[in-house]
């Protein structure tokens, strides 16, 4: 069913919409430069954890960019490689997760082989060594903003056929071996060679236990990878539900899955005419890499996974205001210890401090998905 987007939204909202993602880039670039943020009320503060919508500005997309797509280390020349620690970030989710798998402090040298981890059971037992001592000091190896369930029922489920044990139990590396597999099976070429974005998401979710949103975020990434044929410019993003819940609240009508693709789309096509407040500041526009610019073209507007992004977030902000008690939830954590890592990489590791902790997280299920309040 098509819709008349122009008739339909509501244009006070989209003001509101506006508002927060100035709010957002004055505090990116407050970040981004050492300056002062002020922010407009406590669920803008600082402190409050929310994903910046602009892949460049100060985030952990950004460190992806620079540490993963941009690296010149030998173990990531392969775009294979590449994509694959892409997933990685995504699939389970914490900032320092490069560190924790590969023991490493050096964010250069942060990564996981995974052409390795398909050929090497004894790097697979290095890397659960890594997740086992980096727990010991703070790490976390799932985020608890997203419900991880899926993807840890299918990546056990191929740990099940791939080690010939038919109750082999969940373990830290399913997923990683899981995502190594996608090199040989093709799975990762079919994506690189997709020719646009939509076509790159529908070769991810293709695989059994992707479901939209960790095909959504991922394949932004992966069209930024200067091997890949799609462009993360392009009109289409895959809205979740917090993006859809924003997209009711801005039309007034409940939307399926592909009215929301059109009408993020419909948004980035009208978005200096609806937002005119809205900009992107040059220092999140493009970066130099390598071998060159990240992006053929400076990023000068906001892309559709922008206003995904920032439109999920938006419904956290709203939530916010309505129950400011929920912002405690929300609290960016502590960075990890990777004094601990380099202290280990150098032949001296570190006791656990204070009352040890279980080596193991749980698994299957996962933790309460704090992105939805309504669980």
């Amino acid at each position: 069913m098509d819709m008349n987007f122009s008739n339909a939204l509501r244009y006070d909202r989209i003001l509101e919409l506006q508002t927060y993602l100035v709010e957002m880039n004055k505090q990116a670039l407050a970040n981004h430069f050492g300056t002062e943020y002020v922010p407009l009320n406590s669920a803008l503060g600082r402190d409050v954890m929310y994903f910046q919508p602009l892949m460049l500005a100060p985030s952990d997309r950004k460190e992806v960019v620079k540490y993963i797509i941009g690296s010149t280390e030998p173990g990531l020349k392969s775009v294979y490689n590449r994509a694959a620690n892409i997933f990685a970030t995504f699939f389970f989710g914490p900032s320092s997760i490069y560190n924790l798998l590969s023991g490493q402090a050096d964010h250069e040298k942060a990564f996981v082989d995974f052409e390795r981890v398909a050929v090497d059971p004894s790097y697979v037992a290095e890397i659960k060594a890594n997740i086992a001592y980096g727990r010991l000091h703070g790490f976390k190896l799932w985020t608890t903003t997203e419900l991880h369930t899926s993807l840890q029922t299918e990546a056990r489920n191929f740990c099940r056929i791939k080690h010939n044990l038919s109750d082999r139990p969940a373990t830290e590396t399913d997923l990683i071996e899981w995502i190594a597999s996608w090199i040989k099976g093709g799975q990762i070429d079919k994506i690189l060679k997709a020719q646009t974005l939509r076509g790159a998401y529908d070769a991810i979710t293709s695989i059994r236990g992707v479901g939209p949103y960790y095909a959504g975020n991922p394949v932004m990434m992966i069209a930024s990878l200067p091997e890949a044929n799609c462009s993360h410019m392009e009109a289409f993003c895959a809205p979740g539900g917090g993006a859809i819940k924003t997209l009711e609240y801005l039309f007034d009508r409940k939307l399926g899955f592909e009215l929301a693709v059109k009408a993020i789309a419909w948004v980035f096509e009208n978005q200096k005419k609806l937002m005119p407040e809205l900009f992107v500041h040059e220092a999140f526009q493009n970066l130099t890499m390598p071998y060159g610019a990240l992006w053929k073209t400076n990023q000068d507007v906001y892309t559709c996974n922008a206003f995904e992004v920032g439109m999920c977030q938006f419904s956290v902000y709203r939530k916010f205001l309505e129950e400011p008690d929920a912002i405690k939830r929300r609290l960016n954590p502590p960075a990890p210890d990777l004094e601990a890592l380099a202290s280990r990489v150098a032949g001296n590791p570190l006791a656990a401090p204070g009352k040890p902790k279980k080596a193991i997280e749980p698994l299957l299920p996962t933790a309460l998905n704090l992105l939805s309040f309504d669980d």
